[in-house]
């Protein structure tokens, strides 16, 4: 079982960016493997909240730290141009040598399409994710790659370099329906949510979770690894806490990442829970 950190916005601070940099600095100082943020535009769940870009987020992130696996949970890839993620997964990967992961949905929040004028309609954003996802693991092939779709083109790209992961940047799937677990079979990992009370979120279940991970292990047709990550608020009791991570364990989980966001803790306590490291599970 690995242990990460799902930053998902801080509240009332003037300049979060700092702020998430030093998270990630103390994160990886005190044995969290991994550290992985949200990807919003707008943040309508609770009222405006000040955001940071995940991608130049973690990039800077990766420039202070040296055992963190970054990225996020999960970019909205349809309202994203596949090339462009390409390139900055790329470079990420490189600045981290070798720590990079993309986590890829349709979207939760529907105005960070709407209110710039982009239709939120599940048919259409699951094929514009499908096919990104084909663009995307094409570029980073680097070799000469072309693509005719219905919503992308590429034609005869080399994109260099190449990752520095083989044989690619691991990808992760968010989502919870069908559609999803299938996409989540192809590719190296799902990622669901789990109880949640600051934000009143009921999330996956670890037996719902049981349920899923046999569905995907059906549609999958290959043998390699296979990531689960399961985000929740970590139980303050240990023993809770031990017993939850055993659960988890037995279903498949491979990652727990407890939830860091102003719902829950203060600037300070979401710094000092970090500090103390993840659980420590004999």
């Amino acid at each position: 079982m690995k242990f990460g950190l799902n930053v998902i916005h801080v509240w009332n601070i003037e300049n979060p960016a700092e702020y998430i940099l030093n998270l990630a600095v103390v994160a990886d100082k005190a044995g969290w493997e991994g550290l992985f943020l949200w990807d919003h535009i707008t943040w309508s769940f609770h009222g405006p909240a000040p955001l940071t870009d995940p991608w130049t987020m973690l990039a800077g992130i990766a420039t202070r730290t040296k055992n963190l696996r970054l990225g996020t949970i999960v970019t909205p890839f349809p309202r994203r141009r596949p090339q462009v993620v390409a390139r900055q997964l790329v470079t990420l990967d490189h600045l981290s040598n070798g720590h990079a992961v993309l986590g890829v949905g349709l979207g939760s929040d529907a105005r960070d399409y709407t209110a710039f004028g982009e239709k939120f309609e599940y048919k259409l954003l699951a094929d514009k994710l499908d096919e990104a996802l084909d663009v995307i693991t094409g570029l980073w092939s680097g070799e000469a790659f072309t693509y005719h779709g219905k919503c992308y083109v590429v034609e005869e790209v080399t994109f260099l370099p190449k990752p520095i992961q083989e044989p690619r940047i691991p990808i992760w799937v968010g989502g919870e329906s069908k559609g999803a677990l299938k996409r989540a079979s192809r590719f190296e990992g799902w990622v669901i949510g789990g109880p949640a009370p600051s934000a009143n979120a009921k999330g996956f279940s670890l037996e719902q979770v049981s349920k899923a991970a046999k569905k995907i292990q059906h549609y999958r047709v290959k043998e390699d690894p296979f990531d689960i990550i399961y985000g929740m608020e970590f139980p303050e009791e240990e023993n809770v806490l031990r017993e939850t991570v055993r659960k988890a364990d037995s279903v498949g989980v491979t990652w727990m990442l407890e939830g860091i966001y102003g719902l829950r803790y203060s600037n300070e306590q979401a710094l000092e829970r970090v500090r103390k490291g993840p659980p420590q599970i004999d």
